[in-house]
């Protein structure tokens, strides 16, 4: 992001709440917003992730667990009025379907879809009442192909039709709603992988278009155009931010024609 970012989009002084805001993608966002010179609210299950955040970045802090509907309630009624809602937060547990019990069915669409569905038709009410809002789910390449964490790529998924619902039901009142789809990223999340796999992002970016992995800034700046006036006339769509990914392979390709 560019220095003079913060008069490039348009977002001085607006409100926005972030999710998941002390992960590695959600202090991304942080840092990104800030710079924009908005009003950054950061929420978070971790208080000790939120503490960690620079204390220049963030103007208010709030923690909560978001699968429970009780504490998202109190939540954003502490929150109030707000223009735009960044849905980060968001985690997985089962890799792949033999995995799956019903705690990990629970668990995984309670905080994905649900919990995000509830905080959003909560700050929804501020935003119908001033007139306008933004939101942006922050989903994953894994709602537009299967690659692996079933649970979690419905939950995604479930996010993808979430926001169509608010853009059409909503746009005549002011209200824009859009998703971006990330490819993967070397977060704190992924580190567990590379550790006990040595070699696993070098083969894993021989499936990208773009030979190397999605780093958090190029989706904060995703995000960052999604949530400004720059992109007033989108709403409803998906955008995937995933080194062209979802295009195809070139891996793929050549195993089916026999290049070298």
């Amino acid at each position: 992001m560019s220095a003079n970012s913060s008069s490039t989009f348009g977002l001085e002084g607006k409100r926005v709440v972030i999710t998941g805001a002390g992960g590695g993608v959600g202090q991304c966002l942080v840092s990104s917003f800030h710079a924009a010179g908005s009003i950054v609210i950061a929420c978070d299950r971790d208080s000790t992730l939120l503490d960690a955040l620079p204390s220049d970045s963030v103007n208010e802090r709030h923690v909560f667990e978001l699968s429970d509907p009780k504490a998202v309630k109190a939540a954003a009624g502490s929150i109030g009025q707000v223009d735009i809602l960044i849905n980060n937060a968001g985690f997985t547990k089962a890799d792949n379907m033999s995995q799956v019990d019903d705690d990990d069915v629970q668990g995984e669409v309670n905080l994905n879809l649900t919990g995000t569905m509830n905080l959003t038709r909560a700050l929804l009410k501020p935003m119908i009442a001033q007139g306008s809002g933004t939101i942006v789910m922050i989903s994953s390449v894994n709602a537009l192909l299967h690659c692996g964490n079933p649970i979690y790529s419905a939950a995604k998924a479930g996010q993808l039709a979430f926001a169509r619902a608010i853009a059409v039901e909503y746009g005549g009142r002011g209200i824009r709603a859009n998703a971006v789809c990330p490819g993967s990223m070397l977060t704190a999340a992924w580190q567990g992988r590379v550790d006990a796999r040595p070699g696993l992002v070098e083969e894993l970016t021989k499936y990208y278009p773009s030979q190397r992995l999605v780093l958090p800034q190029e989706l904060a700046n995703t995000v960052l155009f999604l949530s400004s006036p720059l992109s007033s006339g989108v709403s409803g769509v998906d955008i995937a931010v995933d080194g062209g990914l979802r295009a195809g392979n070139m891996r793929l390709v050549r195993d089916i024609i026999g290049l070298e």
